[in-house]
């Protein structure tokens, strides 16, 4: 028994469109790569200090800049919230602001303060996608 011409049209066609949305997944998901690898050699190449977190305030890149300007390695800092580097007395605030900007990142502002040893820190947020 052979199948209608009709409809084995129909299924060779969405054999075909899910065979390309497979490959142009498997695409934009190595693209995705390449883009946040593209985006680590920028960001290490900075000549600031340049520290990214996720929404939940964890650390998830940190450039050597970084490193010299707080004393710690990546590996002490990666994975840990961003309040780490902050004296403890602030760190509630922090964690307050940082979920508000979280919330809303039209928020941002720029800030300088002194924290702690009379290290003077500049600050500036913004929100990728």
């Amino acid at each position: 028994m052979t199948e209608e011409p009709e409809k084995f049209e129909l299924r060779s066609a969405i054999n075909g469109a899910a065979e390309a949305t497979e490959q142009l997944k498997d695409r934009l998901e190595v693209m995705s790569k390449e883009t946040i690898e593209l985006q680590k050699v920028i960001i290490e190449r900075f000549p600031d200090a340049v520290i990214v977190v996720n929404d939940a305030g964890v650390i998830t890149h940190l450039n050597q800049q970084s490193e010299y300007m707080f004393g710690y390695h990546h590996s002490e800092l990666a994975g840990q919230k961003v309040e780490i580097l902050l004296p403890h007395e602030v760190r509630e605030l922090h964690t307050a602001h940082r979920e508000k900007f979280a919330d809303d990142p039209r928020s941002r502002e720029r800030i300088s303060r002194s924290w702690g040893a009379g290290r003077m820190v500049q600050s500036s947020l913004s929100k990728s996608c």
